[in-house]
């Protein structure tokens, strides 16, 4: 199984729920998808980790540098609560987003469980 680089930054965005969480996903992998994204020479990887645990009071999304990057290229930049190792994410994390399998997400496949 996959799990984040340990040495790894990633970014804390918050979501008070699973349907705002999800439009952010399904936003960001179609960006990924489209042409107006150009990948930077020095390829950071693209990961986007969910924690909706009940402990998490609604849904923590763990951007890598390289999908804070692309949001913010492709978006407004979100609000980051805070950052942190790869090792710190909780081990039930689900892997949302990764550059190395491309899959363009709508709304739907992202509230796919609620």
């Amino acid at each position: 199984m996959r799990t984040p680089a340990a040495q790894g930054t990633y970014h804390v965005v918050h979501f008070a729920d699973g349907v705002e969480a999800a439009g952010f996903v399904a936003a960001l992998s179609r960006f990924l998808d489209s042409p107006r994204w150009h990948r930077p020479p020095s390829h950071l990887d693209v990961e986007v980790w969910s924690d909706a645990s009940p402990t998490a009071g609604g849904v923590a999304l763990y951007l890598s540098d390289g999908a804070l990057a692309a949001t913010a290229a492709g978006f407004d930049a979100p609000a980051v609560t805070r950052s942190c190792r790869g090792a710190s994410i909780p081990e039930e994390c689900a892997l949302l987003v990764d550059s190395e399998v491309p899959i363009p997400l709508s709304i739907e496949d992202g509230r796919r469980g609620d």
